[in-house]
């Protein structure tokens, strides 16, 4: 075997040892060892350039499989600390979680008018929702959306999207005006999450005592039926957020600080729509900003 053969077999037997140096350094060395032996034999003029071309390939190989296995040990580290959080978190959550909806439930059987009948109806049903949100938390360990498995359901959407709104900080000030009547097929927890998350900034952020809009209609995209949901709200020109930015995680305006937030609300929804196969955006004019998310009527 010439040195032209013999180069090219001694790179490949240190590649295998490179996947296989994911699991053990050692295999990597034997490996090593290997092609020197059989390039020692095969011919004794290429004897002393074996050992130093394998030298050269295999230290930074090792040095890149000891890294990498560092990183993985890291991140596992990680998200077990992340998940032993996520549950200390839930049992917080579900004690004083159960006596507001005791009180709930209280304030819906005793109170004579419909007004606190229905307040006490809607503080039920959010904390439902909480219930549900802690409930898929420790089923994926991680609040993170590669490991959420969306469980598609059919959903009747105007109604549901009438309910999101009721369950909103201030139902009042929101519109929905819904030219689509079908069901589709989504996940309506996912789904729900992300108007729930749209609504509550546009209340949040938008100009005191002001309309939110919730337009709904049906949209061909890429040649499959949806439908497109969108979230439009006035805002003063001054505290525009930058469009560049507004699905990064963490992201919050320093113009918007005083309102309390952790920029997780928009990165979420842009998960969760790639999850379910959609697509989500946004408008930014002078003195108005407008959210939209469109979905497939079939998953």
């Amino acid at each position: 075997m010439g040195l032209q053969q013999q180069f090219p077999f001694g790179i490949g037997l240190v590649m295998v040892g490179f996947f296989l140096g994911f699991r053990s350094g050692l295999v990597m060395l034997l490996m090593t060892g290997l092609s020197v032996y059989l390039w020692g034999t095969h011919s004794s003029s290429a004897y002393p350039l074996a050992l130093p071309i394998n030298v050269m390939l295999a230290i930074p190989v090792l040095a890149v499989s000891a890294y990498i296995r560092a990183l993985l040990n890291e991140q596992r580290v990680q998200r077990e600390m992340l998940g032993d959080f996520i549950a200390i978190l839930a049992h917080e959550v579900r004690t004083p979680l159960s006596t507001i909806k005791m009180a709930a439930e209280n304030l819906q059987e005793h109170e004579q008018d419909e007004f606190s009948s229905k307040r006490g109806k809607n503080l039920i049903l959010a904390a439902e929702r909480i219930e549900d949100v802690v409930s898929r938390c420790m089923d994926t360990d991680l609040f993170e959306l590669k490991e959420l498995r969306p469980k598609y359901q059919k959903l009747d959407l105007k109604p549901f999207l009438q309910e999101r709104i009721d369950l909103s900080v201030d139902p009042d000030r929101v519109t929905l005006d819904c030219k689509f009547s079908e069901s589709i097929m989504t996940d309506p927890f996912l789904f729900g999450a992300v108007i729930s998350n749209l609504l509550e900034n546009a209340l949040k952020y938008s100009l005191k005592d002001s309309q939110v809009g919730l337009n709904v209609f049906e949209k061909i995209k890429r040649g499959r039926k949806g439908v497109n949901v969108s979230c439009e709200n006035f805002i003063d020109p001054i505290v525009a957020p930058d469009p560049k930015k507004l699905f990064r995680k963490y992201y919050r305006s320093e113009k918007v600080s005083f309102h309390p937030g952790m920029g997780l609300g928009l990165w979420f929804s842009k998960e969760v729509i790639h999850a379910l196969s959609g697509f989500i955006g946004s408008k930014i004019r002078v003195n108005k900003v407008i959210f939209w998310v469109w979905v497939p009527c079939k998953s």
